[in-house]
Parts: structure tokens; C-alpha cells; sequence
């Protein structure tokens, strides 16, 4: 079974999370003649499918988002259901290098997110770890306790991204 593809970002006007699927718009015609592309050139948007009333068809809405804040879906659920996605802050016993201490890691893509594993970079004692999108991590406690755009005090003791 495949992961299925998603992912969230901040919109632009209200700065909440949307989710969907992501998209770099370019607003023009790029000339084949040596045309560059500027910053203002490009929209950053989330793609979803808006609310209709029964048997009513279903517009497509585009909302434009931080471009900063995209993380994809890693296919995973922490102990609670939640959606783990890049940039998440999760939390759980790693009991392959300690029974009792708990270790906190920000969820980033790796050269295997695309195998259904996503990297972990601990924040605590510098020790990476991947997870499979299989659930092949060492418990089932894990647990996101934030993000590192709303909750950039958890990483305090992060030295380095």
C-alpha cells in the first residue's frame, strides 16, 4: 500500500494551517529567449476542494500560502490519530538507546522520505533516527507535541537546523 500524498502550509491572509495539495504557480508566460523568473513571478498555493450542498459540483479552491511552512505528510499517526507531517515535533521513549528517557526529534524530509521513511533529527542529544511509514519505530508512544512555526520554544536547545 502507498502513502497517500498530502500537505499543509500557513495561508498568507489568516496564517492558519491549510491542507491539500501543493502548487508553484507561475503567474505569466516564461519566454523561451533567455526570460528569468522573478520572485513576485510565483504563487505559492494549497489545492483543495471546497464545500457544496448535495448533488452540487465541487469547485476547486486554491488558497495562497507561506511557502516557507509546506511540509508533506509522512503517512504516519502519532498514539493520539494525529497526521505527522515535516517540520512536526514529536516525542517518544527511544528505548534503543534508553529505557526511561524521553527523546524529542523535528520530523524532516531525508533522501528516504520518498520510500515511506522520513528522517528524525533529535533535538535533545543529537542522535538521528528514521521512521518507516510502516510503523517501525520503537513504540507506539510516539506523540506530536508541536511544530517548529507554532512552537519554536521546544527547539530552544537546537543548535543548528
Amino acid at each position: 500500500m502507498s502513502r497517500e500524498i498530502k500537505f499543509r502550509a500557513k495561508t498568507l491572509a489568516q496564517d492558519v494551517w491549510c491542507y491539500g495539495s501543493y502548487f508553484e504557480h507561475i503567474k505569466r508566460q516564461v519566454s523561451p529567449l533567455g526570460d528569468s523568473l522573478k520572485d513576485e513571478d510565483i504563487e505559492h498555493v494549497m489545492i483543495s476542494s471546497s464545500f457544496a450542498d448535495w448533488n452540487m459540483p465541487r469547485r476547486i479552491e486554491a488558497i495562497l500560502i507561506n511557502p516557507n511552512t509546506v511540509g508533506q505528510y509522512t503517512g504516519e499517526r502519532d498514539i493520539g490519530g494525529k497526521e505527522i507531517y515535516e517540520g512536526d515535533i514529536i516525542e517518544f521513549n527511544d528505548v534503543e538507546y534508553s529505557d526511561s528517557l524521553s527523546h524529542k526529534f523535528i520530523v524532516r524530509s531525508g533522501e528516504d522520505f520518498h520510500r515511506d521513511c522520513c528522517y528524525l533529527q533529535n533535538i535533545n542529544e543529537y542522535i538521528d533516527r528514521y521512521i518507516k511509514g510502516n510503523g517501525e519505530y520503537p513504540d507506539d508512544s510516539i506523540q506530536v507535541i508541536g511544530n517548529i512555526y507554532d512552537n519554536p520554544e521546544l527547539i530552544k536547545e537546537c543548535e543548528e537546523w
